[in-house]
């Protein structure tokens, strides 16, 4: 990863550390004796924040020392050029939006086809070899879901079209 990348990501981590930490600001705290709701997000809100705070002073570090008086990066000039020479950004950039079309086909499809769809395209863009095992955790993952969630505690999960 590239200082630059490594830097842009902080900031993001950083932006999501903030908003996480306002939003779960809304559940009480009660005492520290005995914790309520907003104990553990505010923990994970402080704790994402100081590292994502380490990680961005790192590279800025690194940046600094790095940088060499009259070189420039390399910039490819276009998207598909860019997705050429990085295959492992592609892969990112495609988990996200299958997450985004996975969130949104629950409510059509719901939770159970959608989560098995995804399942299934989230390991082969993750390289998964054959389509037997992606299969197999799609089933044991939405087997466990139900289990877990409408058999033994009774939840409802949102239903789609077509389940």
């Amino acid at each position: 990863m590239t200082i630059r990348k490594e830097i842009t990501s902080s900031l993001a981590v950083i932006l999501f550390g903030i908003v996480f930490l306002l939003y779960s600001a809304r559940y009480p705290l009660d005492t520290w004796a005995c914790p309520g709701p907003g104990a553990f997000p505010l923990v994970v809100g402080v704790m994402l924040l100081l590292l994502a705070f380490l990680q961005l002073g790192q590279s800025l570090w690194k940046w600094k020392r790095s940088e060499i008086p009259g070189t420039a990066p390399k910039r490819s000039g276009s998207v598909v050029a860019f997705f050429r020479e990085n295959p492992g950004e592609k892969a990112a950039f495609t988990l996200i939006a299958v997450f985004v079309l996975y969130i949104l086909g629950i409510r059509w499809l719901g939770f159970f086809v959608s989560t098995f769809l995804f399942v299934i395209l989230a390991s082969r863009i993750s390289e998964a070899k054959g389509w037997g095992g992606p299969v197999l955790l799609s089933v044991g993952i939405n087997v466990f879901c139900y289990l877990l969630f409408v058999v033994w505690l009774k939840l409802n999960f949102p239903n789609g079209l077509l389940f």
